[in-house]
């Protein structure tokens, strides 16, 4: 499926709840309420919706949330997904559940994880999260691996004066696990909540010269799965992989290859789009080779982009759609 701009659109980014058990700052919004049970999709709804984008060439699905390991049955829907052949599919999760899930999981067909944690300290998780429950988290990392998922892949939003002394900590777990890949994000003013954002951005740049105290950084051929919009590096000498995903000094909006869905079935189009389109009603009211026609005309309308730069706080909730 080609968009506007000839961009091939392949990726269909699900968030299956909204609901969270973690609190983070940069995310939840003060105002946001969670969706009642009414108002969101069943599984067999985003079952039906996920076929329409797949005969349409979508065939990398990621599932977050929220966080989506909260919504019951839901290695029911990894393995109903998996039915589709497709080339790619993982879930975003904070970790938190992951113990009691893990095994589930990977028997259910599911092979590639990434893990939110930024940080590696318990008193700062606290702060960040409003939760204690690092250990978990952590606990989670360590049954993945092996478990056998990989890469497992942890994503790490840097923030200035609060994690930025961490970047070489995060730096020597990848090395540690070998299945493991840090990436390092970009903070993003997602939300209202961060009017001062820029206090706490920490630039690609200042990353990568921080990692150069270990070595010769060289960048890395995108020769795995899950390439995405992340830059990908080793040290010279160390045996270790690691990510940036920069999307306020190294906007990717030219080559995004992604749509969304949030749990209530609306298509968002752009991470910053001020309209999405509620294929929810459509998948209510219509055939299903109309709402195919909806899904392909949508994603024709995809922008060319967004200047994170000048956006001075999003009123959307990061949780709702998943990042």
């Amino acid at each position: 499926m080609v968009g506007s701009y000839d961009r091939k659109i392949d990726t269909l980014r699900i968030s299956i709840t909204d609901r969270c058990n973690l609190n983070c700052f940069y995310c939840k919004n003060k105002n946001f309420f969670h969706s009642s049970k009414t108002s969101i999709l069943s599984y067999e709804e985003i079952f039906k919706i996920v076929k329409c984008f797949v005969s349409l060439g979508i065939n990398k699905i990621k599932l977050t949330g929220g966080e989506p390991l909260l919504r019951k049955q839901s290695v029911d829907l990894i393995k109903i997904l998996l039915s589709l052949h497709l080339e790619d599919l993982v879930l975003t999760t904070n970790g938190t559940l992951l113990t009691g899930y893990a095994s589930q999981l990977y028997g259910a067909g599911l092979k590639r994880i990434n893990i939110s944690l930024d940080t590696l300290k318990k008193d700062k998780f606290m702060f960040l999260t409003g939760s204690d429950r690092f250990e978990d988290v952590f606990e989670g990392i360590k049954v993945s691996l092996k478990t056998g998922f990989s890469p497992v892949k942890l994503n790490v939003v840097l923030l200035k004066g609060i994690n930025d002394d961490e970047i070489i900590d995060f730096i020597e777990l990848g090395e540690k696990y070998e299945s493991l890949i840090i990436r390092f994000i970009e903070l993003m003013p997602a939300n209202s909540n961060l009017k001062d954002w820029k206090r706490y951005f920490l630039s690609r740049a200042e990353v990568l010269n921080e990692i150069k105290k270990l070595g010769k950084v060289i960048p890395k051929e995108k020769n795995f799965t899950g390439f995405g919009p992340a830059e990908y590096f080793e040290i010279f000498e160390h045996k270790v992989t690691f990510g940036i995903i920069s999307p306020i000094t190294k906007p990717f909006c030219s080559t995004c290859n992604r749509v969304r869905m949030n749990c209530k079935g609306e298509l968002i189009l752009c991470l910053y789009g001020a309209s999405s389109i509620d294929l929810k009603y459509f998948l209510r009211n219509s055939s299903e080779e109309d709402l195919t026609s909806i899904i392909r005309q949508s994603v024709l309308r995809k922008p060319t982009g967004y200047n994170f730069g000048e956006v001075p706080g999003s009123k959307v909730a990061m949780c709702e759609i998943g990042g």
